[in-house]
């Protein structure tokens, strides 16, 4: 409840249905109550996910096409609705505490509707800090985040959560 920023470098690693290792994301990410996000993938391929509260950007470079889409209830039962104080916990999602492992405490929530996007979603801490999560999604696949040199209530750059896209690209609303 007291978070007002929280930023920091990630790397995800998505996981098939039948297990096999998928691709590893790695790059940044800002994060602002108000529903604001920048979340930027550098590896493999380059991809901007925005957001400034009303509308979600998608850009991706190799193709130089925008998404423009406005964030409504899509993100309600999502990690990310959870990590901007767009959702309320105890209203989308049941909490129950995990055995610590890897270093970190563990909670997992549990969504509390059945067409929720994703399921079996835990998060890791470190002295209160968030620095892993983990979930499987709709087609089974898991993702496993790890959070690396995270900053909270940070002072934030100037146009963090707007993005002028490059001549010639392709704008889908």
């Amino acid at each position: 409840s007291d978070l007002r920023t929280f930023s920091g470098d990630f790397t995800q690693q998505l996981t098939s249905a039948t297990g096999r290792a998928g691709k590893t994301l790695a790059g940044q990410f800002v994060l602002a109550k108000g529903g604001k996000f920048r979340w930027q993938v550098e590896k493999p391929y380059e991809q901007l996910l925005l957001a400034d509260g009303k509308q979600l950007l998608i850009y991706d470079a190799d193709l130089k096409q925008l998404s423009k889409r406005s964030m409504d209830s899509a993100l309600s039962a999502t990690p990310l609705a959870l990590l901007l104080g767009q959702s309320e916990v105890e209203n989308q999602f049941h909490l129950s505490p995990l055995p610590d492992r890897d270093g970190l405490a563990w909670l997992a929530a549990e969504p509390k509707t059945a067409d929720a996007a994703v399921s079996q979603l835990q998060f890791g801490f470190a002295q209160g800090v968030l620095m892993a999560m983990s979930w499987s999604d709709n087609f089974g696949q898991k993702s496993l985040l790890k959070l690396s040199n995270t900053s909270k209530n940070s002072t934030l750059a100037e146009g963090v959560f707007r993005f002028t896209p490059p001549p010639g690209t392709d704008i889908v609303q």
